[in-house]
């Protein structure tokens, strides 16, 4: 998912999804199917946004062959090829002029590491950082983060719910600003 927002205007540019979203929600929401529709959609509306978060990758690889038709199954072992798919948020990073660009990462390992040099590498103004597990991560009504920020600063959360920790987040964007 990717939210910009442009004055008081929100677009929510999302990939295939149960949520249910309508414009009494103030949100423009812009649905994609795809890696590639995804990247077109953030790229066109990016120059006039203020702010972009991308809270996640639509994913990192995908099949480099797609089968026009089901695989039968055989005996025989199957190899699958993957290639990269876009990184839109090193895109926009790299085409960012004005905007606020904020970007998230899941972690296993090293987290914290990992998501300094990712803000670095991409270009962001902010990352938030977590890792998975019990009560964090997906599936979960509650996160833990660390926030990083180009200036240096570093925010630590406690174990909260979701909400309290998108707020928060909104709370850095706007200290940025």
């Amino acid at each position: 998912r990717a939210a910009v927002q442009r004055g008081a205007e929100v677009d929510l540019v999302m990939g295939p999804s149960a949520l249910e979203i309508g414009a009494d929600e103030g949100l423009r929401c812009h649905r994609v199917v795809s890696a590639d529709e995804m990247k077109s959609r953030c790229e066109e509306l990016f120059p006039d946004v203020d702010v972009a978060l991308l809270s996640a990758a639509v994913s990192d690889y995908r099949p480099a062959q797609v089968s026009a038709s089901k695989i039968k199954k055989s005996q025989e072992q199957q190899e699958l090829l993957l290639e990269p798919t876009p990184d839109i948020l090193q895109e926009l990073g790299r085409a960012k002029k004005h905007q606020l660009l904020v970007g998230f990462a899941l972690e296993t390992d090293d987290a914290e590491a990992y998501g300094r040099s990712k803000l670095e590498r991409k270009n962001l103004d902010m990352i938030v950082v977590n890792q998975p597990g019990a009560q964090t991560g997906f599936g979960t009504d509650t996160n833990q983060a660390v926030l990083l920020t180009s200036r240096g600063d570093r925010v630590k959360t406690e174990l909260m719910s979701k909400s309290e920790l998108s707020s928060l987040i909104l709370d850095e964007v706007e200290k940025l600003m």
